[in-house]
């Protein structure tokens, strides 16, 4: 007895970003330190100590992160544990001309 035949669809031949990415930008900010210490444990035990590599920041870092799927738990600890404003862009968004400290490149 043969094998029935199935189809097949190549996902290759997608643009799955495209698919799963915002199609705005949006700019999220940390709350003020007070409201952090005010919020949950976990967040009130890491806001006094707002330090990158053992240095506290004299400003805001800010990052660009390019959304082919970024999943929101990213989000929240980027900006609520990590404390970095953050602009996510949509994943065909021209970025060359922003000004930005670090770039994101989300997955799916």
């Amino acid at each position: 007895s043969q094998g029935q035949s199935l189809d097949f669809e190549d996902p290759n031949l997608e643009n799955l970003s495209a698919q799963v990415s915002r199609s705005g930008c949006q700019v999220f900010s940390p709350p003020a330190l007070l409201d952090a210490a005010a919020g949950s444990p976990e967040c009130a035990a890491e806001a006094p100590s707002s330090q990158i590599n053992g240095m506290t920041p004299s400003r805001t870092v800010h990052i660009l992160a390019v959304d082919c799927g970024i999943k929101n738990n990213i989000i929240r600890y980027l900006v609520n544990v990590l404390r970095v404003k953050l602009t996510v862009v949509p994943w065909d968004y021209d970025f060359t001309k922003d000004e930005f400290d670090g770039l994101f490149l989300s997955n799916r």
